[in-house]
């Protein structure tokens, strides 16, 4: 599976990262720290960050969904007020920041579009 990580903090990336290797060891892993650079890219799935400068992570969401239909949009987020409308764009999963590997593995368990 190819993952991506967009994020603008480093330290949330790299540490989003790291559970992701220990949730899904053997995929592909792939950081983009802004929504242009995450839109270029062919993926299964995308953590998406919300709070970024430029295009937030809805803004972001909602292109790749029009891009890559198939794409799995997973938000992860410390800001639980956006839950709802990430929830009404029918999102593969929700996180709190910072994820938990036990919840990483739950989501990437139940996308809505497995990869093949």
């Amino acid at each position: 599976m190819k993952i991506l990580v967009v994020e603008d903090g480093q330290q949330a990336a790299g540490s989003l990262a790291r559970t992701l290797c220990r949730a899904a060891p053997g995929s592909e892993y792939l950081c983009a720290p802004t929504a242009a650079d995450a839109l270029r890219l062919a993926l299964d799935a995308a953590f998406l960050d919300l709070e970024m400068p430029g295009m937030g992570g809805l803004a972001v969401a909602r292109t790749l969904q029009k891009l890559q239909p198939r794409c799995n949009l997973i938000v992860a987020t410390a800001h639980p007020e956006y839950a709802l409308e990430a929830l009404q764009m029918f999102v593969s999963g929700f996180l709190l920041k910072p994820a938990g590997e036990a919840d990483v593995r739950a989501v990437l368990a139940n996308l809505r579009y497995p990869p093949a």
